[in-house]
């Protein structure tokens, strides 16, 4: 049902629903992406002599977390909205459109070209998909990720290691007491001092 003809749309829309592999329309010699099945509902309906196609395509992808380097799973919706336009419209229109070697859908910028009659929608789920795939995962917002002195899982509990907020001496202190050694001329003076030594 992702392939489907112009003439095969009634008036008032062609549902199209699936589950979908996505091994099953993954294009050759692209890296697999961290998600197996993805869902579509949607609607195509004829506008004119093009097919429009909305609806929305869903899945779960299952990555480690870049925080807390856990396994975890992280869902998406995607609303998806495609025209579809013949080539030969779009050649008529003045815009220079070329199919691929295999005759498959072209995106004009301006709406995805078909060749010939069929709608093809593989490549356009894969594209939305690869599209979505985050920068970094991260399990939560709350995520407290892994200690950095002894790589314990915060989230499980708090580690033994002494933490800054920990320590008796300031961070702020210990800086300043080594510049102060470094330009001894430039260390505050005690007020006290400074009358003394000016009388």
């Amino acid at each position: 049902m992702l392939q489907f003809s112009l003439q095969s749309i009634p008036k008032k829309g062609l549902p199209i629903v699936a589950e979908i592999e996505l091994e099953s329309i993954q294009p050759e010699d692209v890296q697999t992406l961290p998600c197996q099945q993805v869902n579509l509902d949607s609607t195509a309906k004829i506008m004119g002599n093009d097919a429009f196609v909305q609806g929305q395509v869903s899945g779960t992808f299952s990555h480690i977390c870049d925080r807390c380097l856990e396994e975890g799973n992280f869902p998406f919706t995607l609303d998806i909205a495609w025209l579809f336009e013949p080539m030969n419209a779009l050649k008529e229109a003045g815009i220079d459109v070329d199919a691929d070697e295999d005759g498959a859908h072209v995106d004009t910028g301006v709406a995805r070209c078909i060749v010939g009659d069929m709608v093809d929608l593989r490549p356009h789920i894969w594209e939305e998909v690869a599209l979505a795939v985050p920068t970094k995962f991260i399990c939560s917002e709350d995520c407290l990720g892994l200690c950095g002195q002894c790589g314990k899982n915060l989230n499980s509990g708090a580690c033994n290691c002494v933490t800054e907020a920990e320590d008796t001496e300031p961070v702020g202190n210990r800086g300043l007491a080594g510049l102060a050694e470094l330009f001894p001329d430039l260390a505050p003076k005690n007020v006290k001092d400074e009358y003394d030594a000016s009388t």
